[in-house]
């Protein structure tokens, strides 16, 4: 449940979507005080969806193991622009019992904050909640030698998967991605370990 009282200065643009969208409702959004992130909830954002008119494909499966887990790709068009992203929902960053369907919220909201250009600045309830959950405090010595051996994997692995995706628009992006699960899994893994690494491959568009 959203706090409420905001622990910041909303920032203008989250203001303006609230203001065109959310009738000004304060407790629209708010910043989770461990991640300082600002979120809103996917019931918000299906009638920001709605409102702007916003229209989905159907989502494509790109893996799943029946009522455990599923990774999809959903589409969303508005107007002549269109955006893609990946809705993943698994045990290591859910409890939900309802893994498709939460992968569908995931993926959605994802969309629909990319069709409003705000991205980035504000996140969906529906994966923040659990990656604030999950999150582990860093030790403060320094990285050990299979920590040092993880990095220098991850680099690899975004400079590969950034050479393929690169030259691609992001309909081919998401075929590639569709057509190759394991790099699917190896970018959610470096998403999830070293964000400064996984950044080069977000700049492109790509959102796993």
């Amino acid at each position: 449940m959203a706090p409420s009282q905001q622990q910041g200065t909303t920032p203008d643009i989250i203001k303006k979507l609230v203001a065109d969208y959310l009738d000004g409702r304060a407790d629209a959004v708010w910043q989770h005080a461990q991640s300082k992130q600002w979120l809103i909830k996917h019931r918000d954002l299906e009638i920001v969806a709605a409102k702007a008119g916003i229209e989905f494909d159907l989502p494509t499966v790109l893996e799943h193991q029946a009522g455990v887990s599923v990774a999809l790709v959903v589409a969303g068009r508005l107007k002549d622009r269109m955006e893609w992203s990946i809705g993943e929902a698994t045990p290591k960053n859910t409890q939900q019992a309802y893994p498709y369907a939460m992968a569908e919220k995931r993926a959605k909201d994802r969309v629909i904050l990319k069709l409003m250009n705000i991205h980035g600045h504000i996140y969906s309830e529906e994966e923040m909640a659990d990656e604030a959950k999950s999150s582990k405090a860093q030790p403060l010595s320094g990285p050990s030698e299979k920590e040092k051996a993880d990095r220098v994997k991850a680099e690899g692995k975004i400079g590969h998967i950034r050479t393929n995706l690169a030259p691609l628009d992001s309909f081919e992006q998401a075929e590639w991605l569709k057509a190759n699960p394991d790099e699917v899994k190896a970018l959610q893994w470096v998403k999830r370990k070293y964000p400064d690494l996984y950044a080069e491959i977000s700049g492109l568009g790509v959102e796993v």
